[in-house]
Parts: structure tokens; sequence; C-alpha cells
């Protein structure tokens, strides 16, 4: 309810498969992060929620991979940071073998990427001819040949705008979305 809070939350899941989610030392299960992203919709209207899924943990079967591409798909995310497992230094794991082929976890990444951008369509396409609130960060181009402001909605998605004579950059634009993609929008000040 305050204004200056924008409406984006992050609840890194790391995992879907409860074994998994154990041996990662984290203290909940994939239907516990499913009960907290539903809860949070309900509570806060509008709001956009990221998370990030490691890919490869050791050990991690197919099996349990699959039950993080369904905790995603329950939970529809707006935004899902991948990364496949890599040893770091101060971890548990760190002295674990790393039993999972790199080729079985880039397509393992792959395969949440492609789901994670089904998703975002969908997601995205809901603000289609909406008039969102843009804070203007600075100028990058989709496309170097047609000069662009680049943004953020209150909810972290990314909106190319046109380039006008005006400085935009660090103002609240008011934007009609009209056009989307899984990961910008793009529109125009109203």
């Amino acid at each position: 309810s305050l204004p200056r809070v924008c409406e984006h939350i992050h609840v890194a899941i790391q995992a879907g498969d409860d074994a998994v989610l154990r041996r990662m030392r984290r203290g909940y299960t994939g239907a516990a992060c499913i009960e907290l992203v539903q809860r949070i919709k309900a509570s806060v209207p509008g709001v956009a929620i990221s998370t990030d899924v490691i890919v490869g943990f050791p050990g991690e079967t197919d099996e349990q991979f699959q039950q993080s591409l369904d905790v995603v798909a329950a939970c529809e995310f707006d935004k899902v940071h991948t990364a496949c497992y890599s040893p770091r230094d101060g971890t548990v794991s760190a002295s674990w073998e790393d039993d999972i082929p790199q080729e079985v976890k880039e397509e393992r990444q792959q395969r949440l990427e492609a789901l994670q951008e089904q998703i975002g369509t969908r997601r995205n396409e809901q603000l289609l001819h909406t008039v969102v609130e843009v804070l203007v960060e600075d100028t990058q181009s989709a496309r170097r040949d047609i000069p662009q402001w680049r943004g953020r909605t209150r909810t972290g998605k990314l909106v190319y705008l046109p380039r006008e004579e005006k400085d935009l950059r660090g103002h609240l634009v008011q934007t009609r979305i009209e056009k989307t993609s899984p990961w910008a929008l793009q529109g125009v000040p109203t």
C-alpha cells in the first residue's frame, strides 16, 4: 500500500523437488513455494514475482528436475533467473561430485527457459493496450537503428519507448503498451 514500494517480489526457490531442496539445505518444500506465491498474488494485485532456479544440482534426476518445471509452471513467475550448477567455495556441495554432465545441465536450462518464455508471453500479453507507469532509465535500443528510451514498470518489466527530443531520463512516464514479448514491452507516452 506504500506508493514508494514497487509491486515486485523476488522469491528464490532454487529447485522444486523436496529432496534436492533438503540437499541444498533449504528449509522449505516445493509445495510451500507454490503456496507462498499464491498468497503473495492474492495479497498484492498486479504483483510481479521473479525467482532463481539452479539446474543440474549434484544427484538431481530427470524426475527431480521435472518437479522444478512443475513448480515454475504452477507459480507462473514473471522472470526466472536460471543457472547451471557449479561448485562454489564455502558451500556444502563444493566437496560433492559434480555428477551431472554439462550437456544435461544445458539441456535442462534450455527446457526451463522455453517454459518461462511461454509463461512470460502470456503474462506480458495481459498488459497489451494498458497504461503503465515507467521510470525511464537511459537510452538503449533493442534495435540499434531505432533510438529508444529504456525504462522499467513498477513491477520491474523492461519497457522501450520512442526517443523524443525531450530528455526523459529519471522521469516517471505514463506509457500505453503497444507491443509485448516474453522479455520486454514497447509503448508510447500518453
